[in-house]
């Protein structure tokens, strides 16, 4: 059933896609946040990063 049904179940049809996309977004908010923590690091943090970068310079 799809919501041009003229049966569908709009709040039904939201809840599914609610619960599909949850997993997923959550992974990517997590992905986000360990990003931003390597990027604006400082310290020794900001030293591993820059070394690990410079190894993978391909210019």
């Amino acid at each position: 059933m799809s919501l041009a049904d003229p049966g569908a179940d709009v709040a039904d049809a939201l809840a599914r896609y609610d619960n599909a996309r949850r997993p997923r977004a959550s992974r990517v908010q997590i992905w986000a946040r360990r990003m931003g923590d390597i990027v604006h690091g400082d310290g020794l943090l900001a030293t591993l990063r820059n070394a690990l970068l410079q190894r993978l310079d391909v210019g």
